[in-house]
């Protein structure tokens, strides 16, 4: 994928392998309301042993995320951008908040050369590819069992660009499914 956007710390001279976490939640619904299904995209570093690490504070891609969502409405996920969700910090100093700044620059015009290339990134899955290329990350990864909150606690699999694809796909016809089990079932 992309050259790395990442920084060379206090004596470090290696850059950490970056990979994006996939996910997914569900938010229940109100009255006349099925809620929605979520799939959320953070910047990890991947550890030694395969599990995802998140990135300090002065790492350029450290909380750089894309959540997405459908509900009962929707026949695809919507309302994905990339962007950093700092909400765990109460505060971000001016340092933070320029080295955010730039990130997301830099991101969005990487993303902005490899959609001049290949044109609109019709669904998710296609941005998150261009994500990943965009900043280089080396694999996608995601939890196949452990219910630890802790990263190394659970089992983890790294996948490859097409089977990422696959993945968010299958996650999305789930979701579909789910707000629309009659026209799933017929499609």
């Amino acid at each position: 994928m992309g050259t790395k956007l990442a920084v060379k710390e206090y004596g470090e001279t290696a850059l950490p392998r970056i990979g994006i976490h996939l996910f997914t939640s569900q938010t229940s619904g109100w009255t006349g309301h099925n809620g929605y299904q979520h799939i959320t995209a953070s910047v990890v570093q991947i550890a030694d042993d395969g599990s995802p690490r998140n990135l300090r504070n002065s790492q350029p891609l450290c909380d750089v995320e894309v959540r997405a969502q459908m509900d009962d409405t929707a026949k695809a996920f919507y309302g994905f951008e990339v962007r950093v969700y700092a909400d765990t910090y109460p505060w971000i100093d001016a340092e933070r908040a320029a080295l955010i700044a730039k990130t997301l620059s830099t991101i969005n015009k990487r993303r902005e050369i490899i959609a001049a290339k290949y044109g609109f990134a019709p669904d998710l899955a296609t941005s998150l590819l261009r994500l990943a290329d965009a900043i280089g990350a080396d694999a996608f990864i995601v939890k196949t069992s452990g219910a630890s909150s802790t990263y190394s606690d659970n089992e983890w699999r790294e996948l490859d660009a097409t089977t990422a694809q696959y993945w968010i796909n299958e996650r999305e016809r789930e979701a579909y499914a789910t707000f629309h089990p009659v026209e799933a079932e017929q499609s």
